[in-house]
């Protein structure tokens, strides 16, 4: 049994062959997903506050280092780089599960009908989710912000912190 909700059933050869298809083509994807995500991240207000703020402390350093008699140290260009770095899709191992499978046996028929519902009820609804590998993945952010439904952020390594207590405790004030 693999989590307290849901038993997982031996995945066969066919569905493993079948998602190592699916993966391998998901997987082929991830560099023109990454390039177009980083893309629209450079078109927006926090890239071109980042670009401003560093390009500021690059001339401060510059202005310093003048004034010393230096040479100015080197400046962070961070807006140069990637906010949005994709990973390969992995495998689940035997007995365990991937994203793909996550998605086509348990989050499309049964989670996020379920989360739709509460939506319907509770226009506040965030679906919490731990860190397992097939909850955080790419590609499940991806194919459940399709369906709208949005997911707590979960601290990955916080045995003292629970988000719904903190969020009940500052919630009251």
């Amino acid at each position: 049994m693999q989590g307290p909700f849901y038993i997982w059933s031996t995945e066969t050869d066919e569905e493993r062959e079948e998602a190592l298809r699916q993966i391998a083509i998901l997987n082929g994807e991830i560099d023109v997903r990454e390039k177009a995500l980083n893309a629209a991240w450079k078109t927006t207000a926090e890239w071109r506050e980042l670009r401003e703020h560093e390009l500021q402390a690059g001339r401060e350093m510059k202005a310093a280092a003048k004034l010393a008699g230096t040479l100015p140290g080197k400046a962070s260009h961070s807006y140069k780089g990637k906010k949005f770095k994709l990973n390969n899709i992995p495998k689940g191992k035997k007995g365990g599960i991937d994203a793909w499978r996550y998605i086509k046996h348990v989050a499309r028929p049964l989670l996020w009908p379920a989360c739709k519902e509460r939506l319907a009820v509770n226009p506040d609804f965030i679906l919490m989710e731990d860190n397992a590998t097939s909850h955080h993945c790419w590609y499940t952010d991806a194919e459940r912000e399709k369906e709208g439904i949005r997911k707590m952020q979960w601290p990955p390594n916080s045995p003292d912190f629970n988000p719904v207590v903190y969020h009940e405790v500052t919630k009251k004030g």
